[in-house]
């Protein structure tokens, strides 16, 4: 069963889809992962704010970082991009009490 949850920001409308199968093997559910998806927003914010990554060809659109369950990637065209965005997520994470394994 899937299910769509959809937030409106001042770019536009964002949806985040779960499927049960999925989420039966995340403790807390659904819920849990909707949770997370709404505090992520300020870290996506400051993230693509920071205009760091890979420039979509064709598009004005870069490509920062990528967010997989509870995995994130951070993407840098060099060592400095990865550097300014690994303190945006130590910061932001900071902010909100939340811990990532930076490594």
């Amino acid at each position: 069963m899937e299910h769509k949850v959809y937030f409106k920001n001042k770019t536009g409308r964002i949806a985040v889809t779960t499927h049960s199968d999925t989420m039966r093997n995340i403790p807390g559910g659904l819920y849990f992962a909707i949770k997370l998806c709404i505090a992520l927003i300020p870290l996506t914010n400051e993230l693509n704010r920071a205009d760091c990554g890979y420039q979509v060809h064709g598009t004005e659109r870069k490509i920062s970082h990528l967010f997989y369950m509870d995995d994130l990637k951070l993407l840098g065209r060099n060592e400095n991009e990865l550097k300014n965005e690994t303190k945006i997520v130590q910061t932001i994470s900071k902010d909100m009490n939340m811990n990532f394994d930076l490594e």
